[in-house]
């Protein structure tokens, strides 16, 4: 549904289109991660993070030569993964 939004054509700037990804599609992706992010494997971990790349590759316009390493890069957000690790550290804490 966000597609008109997060489109390379959209006159949206950059910026916005990635807080609109950080607001409304990664908690989808990291719903109650620090509960199951523990029990996957590194390969399942790629597959989730490729969601974000997707996201970030389709939002700015990027060519699928790109490689996922430069489109995180560029990007300057944190792999879903990442998060997860953050996330639960800060539970345990508590």
């Amino acid at each position: 549904m966000l597609n008109p939004i997060l489109n390379s054509r959209s006159p949206v700037p950059l910026k916005t289109k990635i807080q609109i990804y950080l607001m409304y599609i990664r908690p989808l992706l990291t719903y109650a991660a620090e509960s199951w992010g523990p029990c996957i494997a590194l390969s399942n971990w790629n597959l989730i993070d490729s969601v974000q790349t997707s996201c970030i590759r389709t939002s700015a316009g990027l060519m699928n030569f790109v490689s996922n390493q430069n489109v995180g890069d560029s990007s300057r957000i944190k792999t879903l993964r990442e998060v997860v690790t953050e996330n639960s550290k800060h539970l345990l804490k508590s």
